[in-house]
């Protein structure tokens, strides 16, 4: 993925110029919020083992199916297609 500063320099030197007041401004205030998005990091992975327990549980609640230990056969509510039905 190509950064906010690394778009703006390739945008402005594929048009040979320098960059716009407004160009170094989106700059400026990407330098800035980087304490904000280095925090964010922090948090995501401090908490990435709830995060993904968490997401795994709503998985498994928003879907019928689970895995049966014994055989580890999955298993579903879903209708089957009958095996008794050929295409000749």
């Amino acid at each position: 993925m190509m950064s906010i500063i690394k778009k703006l320099i390739v945008h402005a030197d594929a048009e040979s110029r320098y960059l716009t007041p407004g160009e170094m401004d989106q700059i400026k205030s990407f330098m800035k919020s980087g304490d904000r998005r280095l925090r964010l990091v922090k948090t995501l992975t401090e908490r990435r083992e709830r995060i993904v327990k968490e997401a795994t549980s709503t998985a498994w609640h928003k879907f019928t199916y689970y895995i049966e230990v014994q055989g580890l056969r999955l298993q579903s509510d879903a209708p089957t297609v009958s095996s008794t039905h050929h295409i000749e």
